[in-house]
C-alpha cells in the first residue's frame, strides 16, 4: 500500500511547489499583479472543478478493468476521458473569454490586476487542456501499477516544467510572461504525460499482463440479486449439450 500511497502523496505536493515558484516570480512586479494572480487562483477551481473530479472518477474504473485484464476497456476509458476533458475545457475557455470583462468587474480589478486576469482568460486558460491530460495520465499510472511515473511527471512539471519557462517568460515578457511560461510548461508535460501513458499501454499489450484469455461473460450466467439458485456454469451446460448431441447408437 505504501508503494502507491507515498508516491501519490508526493505527487499532490508538487502543485503547491509550482504555484509558489510562479507567485514568487510575479511578486517582483508589484502587488497589483499578485492580486490578479490570486483571483486567477480562485477562478481555476471553479471553472475546472469538473476536470479535477473527472480525473478522480476514472481511477476506480481504470483500476477495476486493469484488475479484470480488460485492456480494451482501459483504453476506451482513457480515450473517452481525454475527449471529455478537451471538449469541456474548450467550452469553459470560450465562456471565460466572453465574460472576462464582467468577471474583472465583479472582483473590482483595475490596472495590472485586470490586465493579468484578461491575459489568463484570453491566452492561458486554453492550455488547461494539457493539464487535464496530465491529470488523467497521473490517475491512470496510479491505478496501472506505476505510481512513480505520476510522481516523476508532477514533480518534473513543478520544477523543470516551471522554473526555466517562468524565468525566460518573465525575462522576455515581464509579469505576463510568467503566466505564459507556466502555460508552456503545462503543454510540454501534458504531451509528455500522454506519450508515457501510450508507451505504458503498449508495454501492457506486449507483455500480455493485461490481456484476458477468457471472457467471464461466457463462463457463467449472472443470477438475479437475492436469487436462491446456484450459479449456472455455461461450460457445464455446453458439455451436457454435446453429450446429448452425440450418437447414442452404434452402427
Amino acid at each position: 500500500m505504501l508503494a502507491i500511497a507515498l508516491p501519490a502523496i508526493v505527487t499532490n505536493t508538487a502543485t503547491p511547489i509550482g504555484n509558489a515558484i510562479v507567485t514568487t516570480a510575479i511578486a517582483q512586479y508589484g502587488e497589483d499583479y499578485v492580486a490578479g494572480f490570486a483571483v486567477i487562483g480562485r477562478i481555476i477551481p471553479v471553472c475546472f472543478a469538473f476536470i479535477f473530479a473527472l480525473s478522480g472518477a476514472v481511477g476506480p474504473i481504470i483500476g477495476q478493468n486493469f484488475g479484470a485484464a480488460r485492456i480494451d476497456r482501459v483504453e476506451e476509458t482513457l480515450k473517452n476521458s481525454l475527449i471529455v476533458t478537451t471538449f469541456y475545457t474548450l467550452v469553459v475557455c470560450l465562456l471565460l473569454y466572453l465574460v472576462q470583462d464582467p468577471l474583472i468587474a465583479v472582483f473590482s480589478l483595475t490596472g495590472d490586476a485586470a490586465h493579468i486576469v484578461a491575459a489568463f482568460a484570453t491566452y492561458v486558460a486554453i492550455t488547461f487542456v494539457f493539464n487535464g491530460v496530465l491529470f488523467v495520465a497521473n490517475t491512470s499510472f496510479n491505478n496501472l501499477g506505476k505510481p512513480l511515473y505520476s510522481t516523476a511527471l508532477n514533480l518534473g512539471k513543478a520544477t523543470a516544467g516551471t522554473l526555466p519557462f517562468v524565468y525566460f517568460g518573465s525575462l522576455w515578457f515581464g509579469a505576463l510572461g510568467v503566466l505564459y511560461g507556466q502555460a508552456v510548461g503545462n503543454i510540454v508535460f501534458g504531451v509528455l504525460g500522454y506519450i508515457v501513458l501510450r508507451f505504458h499501454i503498449a508495454e501492457l499489450h506486449k507483455t500480455g499482463e493485461c490481456t484476458q484469455t477468457k471472457d467471464p461473460s461466457i463462463v457463467s450466467v449472472n443470477s438475479q440479486p437475492f436469487c436462491s439458485h446456484d450459479p449456472v456454469m455455461i461450460e457445464e451446460v455446453s458439455k451436457i449439450d454435446k453429450q446429448l448431441e452425440s450418437p447414442t447408437l452404434s452402427g
